[in-house]
């Protein structure tokens, strides 16, 4: 992502800071109340939505393709929203954050799931919460909440009955689905991992998985530690706009945030261990080594010895004499390898 822009010559212009994906923007809403529904997804501007805000309705409006400024922006005028907010949504080098303002509520959450390879895939996606609508704003189109449309068209559940804040936290409960399953998928391959042979040496491409796992998982904890602040803001300030039936809810969303930074510390321990179990096999293969070079030299030290003896240029060295001078030199040297291997066998050194 790239730095957000501090400094701009003009104040009314935005700048989109963030990748830039090839998106068709899409504009998507629901208009629901308990007894029936209306799904619209062919709109080309916000100007074509008409009573957007009739009383005895709640309006779901979903836009994919924030990269078109002039169609953010229309969104947001549409519904008076505050410029901070216009910027925070063109602004995805944010971390998660919730503000109030004086109509609506915004909120900034990051999604994720990991991909066939692991590689993690994010996505910023924002949340504007008013009276009676909720307006989603993501960078592409995405299936983080099918469940939920098909909960609205088949009113299924209590979804259609509930203001819009019930709908906000099944809208969270879903990424915070998306972020339990990429950890599964980690503790899967973690366990993969792990499984490898004590009796072979590990190769160096399983300290480099253990590695990137470990910058996996602490980059995912560190975006739920961002989401547990925001749970526990809403816990503790009670917003006006979020009803104190619905409450809990977000309790129990601020639980299982908890419930997955602890996995995810667990996790972090359990790599923690196979990279310790990585260097201690490979400083045990080391030793391993180590000793057995070492036993080789100790027997032919004193070999080494004794032909350094009899390779000295002395006139007077009575055994180069002897007719069997050369055989009973061979059987010492024997014998010391012999005895030396039975000794080293005896104190399990070899």
């Amino acid at each position: 992502m790239g730095k957000r822009n501090r400094k701009r010559k003009n104040p009314g212009q935005r700048h989109f800071v963030g990748r830039k994906l090839d998106v068709i923007p899409e504009l998507q809403l629901f208009k629901y109340r308990k007894e029936d529904y209306l799904e619209i997804t062919s709109l080309k501007h916000p100007d074509e939505l008409k009573n957007f805000l009739e009383p005895e309705y709640r309006y779901w409006l979903n836009l994919s393709g924030i990269q078109e400024i002039d169609l953010v922006k229309a969104v947001c005028d549409k519904l008076n929203m505050h410029n901070l907010i216009i910027d925070s949504i063109l602004d995805f080098a944010q971390v998660s954050k919730f503000q109030e303002f004086e109509n609506n509520y915004y909120f900034s959450i990051s999604s994720l799931m990991a991909t066939s390879t692991l590689e993690l895939e994010y996505e910023q996606i924002s949340f504007v919460l008013g009276e009676d609508y909720l307006v989603t704003f993501q960078e592409k189109v995405g299936d983080h909440f099918n469940h939920i449309r098909d909960r609205i068209r088949e009113g299924l559940g209590i979804i259609r009955d509930r203001s819009c804040d019930y709908l906000l936290c099944l809208l969270l409960e879903a990424i915070l689905d998306d972020y339990q399953k990429t950890i599964e998928k980690l503790e899967v391959s973690e366990s993969e991992i792990n499984s490898f042979d004590l009796e072979l040496d590990p190769s160096p491409q399983v300290l480099r998985e253990i590695e990137t796992h470990k910058v996996r998982v602490d980059q995912i904890k560190r975006a739920l530690i961002s989401l547990r602040e925001i749970f526990l803001k809403i816990e503790r300030e009670k917003p006006k706009l979020i009803q104190t039936k619905h409450l809990k809810y977000y309790v129990e969303l601020k639980d299982f945030t908890i419930s997955l930074i602890d996995n995810c510390d667990r996790l972090t321990s359990r790599l923690e261990s196979a990279s310790n179990l990585f260097f201690s096999i490979q400083s045990h293969r080391m030793n391993q080594v180590m000793k057995i070079l070492t036993v080789i030299s100790s027997i032919f030290i004193p070999l080494s010895f004794l032909v350094g003896v009899y390779g000295m240029n002395f006139n007077y060295m009575p055994e180069l004499q002897w007719r069997w001078g050369y055989f009973v030199l061979i059987g010492v040297m024997l014998t010391l390898i012999i005895s030396m291997i039975i000794y080293f066998r005896k104190k399990k050194w070899i």
